[in-house]
């Protein structure tokens, strides 16, 4: 992990910049870290370490092969992400940040309500993002069947004191690209499909198929993915992280502005789409590989996403 601390603006601002690999931490662990960091309570010390778990590779193998069907049966579909097949795969990385208004946030608050109620967010922004793709495709002249999200998903047990690791899994949702035609039917299909992954214990199978690739040299597993699945693993990188440092408004002394992620992505799939909140206020973050996406696409995407969150530009 790196830490960088940088000056900002005209007013005495900062920018304090946190580099690390997703292996290291997810959402929730940067959470817990950046409440130790904000609180300066170091007096716990490090937690012991949890002794590894040990595993029989037939019964692994077993609980991932629905989601490896489902995944072969995506790639044989043609099932498109952003990137062109046969297209670059070493682009440099790029991305844009997008701070909204606290009365674009509002609007979006508003018409999250109304499509999910009060506790369920995760169906909204998974369908503004599938949307949103679908739009790219559409623009591109092509036809993708479905679009494969992996989504968080909390299926491990949260510890406070496990910072440095994984504390959710995925939930692999599969699309029909033809039921997102209205935001509305798009929610609708999302929370269709979400009910069917659980019923078919997508969660675990995905698991046990991350259990897999732990236990294989990365020099084995990768070639394997691009071999089975021609390198696709989704259709594009998406997540919902809620908010950071939630109900503190100062970190080392300062007051906080905002807190979002610009996580790297690969291609394929070319694209991520992200958001997260800080004080009621949205941010969205567009990342992509550049030679996957244009400018001018990045730009549709960016006037869709922000079309379905808060019903205009």
């Amino acid at each position: 992990m790196l830490m960088e601390v940088f000056p900002f603006g005209d007013h005495d601002q900062h920018v304090i910049l946190l580099t690390w690999r997703h292996a290291l931490l997810d959402g929730t662990g940067i959470n817990l870290l950046l409440e130790k960091m904000a609180s300066g309570d170091a007096s716990a010390g490090p937690p012991e370490p949890a002794p590894p778990k040990r595993h029989r590779m037939r019964d692994v193998f077993q609980r991932a092969r629905p989601l490896m069907k489902r995944l072969h049966a995506m790639t044989s579909a043609g099932c498109l992400s952003a990137w062109a097949k046969g297209g670059a795969k070493g682009g440099a990385p790029d991305f844009h940040v997008i701070e909204f208004s606290q009365e674009q946030s509002e609007r979006a608050a508003v018409r999250l309500r109304t499509a999910c109620g009060d506790f369920l967010q995760m169906p909204f922004y998974a369908a503004v993002a599938a949307r949103a793709l679908r739009l790219l495709h559409e623009r591109r002249g092509w036809h993708s069947p479905q679009i494969h999200l992996q989504l968080p998903f909390q299926s491990r047990g949260r510890s406070r004191d496990l910072l440095f690791g994984n504390h959710t899994g995925t939930l692999p949702l599969f699309l029909d690209a033809g039921a997102l035609g209205t935001l509305e039917e798009a929610v609708s299909h999302l929370l269709e499909r979400y009910r069917e992954a659980m019923r078919e214990e997508m969660p675990k199978a995905s698991e046990a198929l991350m259990t897999l690739a732990a236990h294989l040299p990365v020099g084995w597993f990768i070639p394997a993915v691009r071999l089975s699945n021609c390198g696709q693993i989704c259709s594009l990188f998406h997540s919902h992280t809620g908010s950071f440092l939630p109900g503190r408004g100062e970190f080392a002394g300062a007051p906080v502005q905002n807190v979002y992620n610009i996580p790297n992505v690969c291609s394929p799939p070319g694209l991520g789409i992200f958001f997260s909140d800080f004080a009621g206020r949205i941010t969205l973050t567009l990342s992509w590989r550049r030679g996957s996406v244009s400018p001018e696409e990045v730009e549709t995407v960016n006037q869709k996403i922000q079309e379905d969150l808060t019903g205009g530009r």
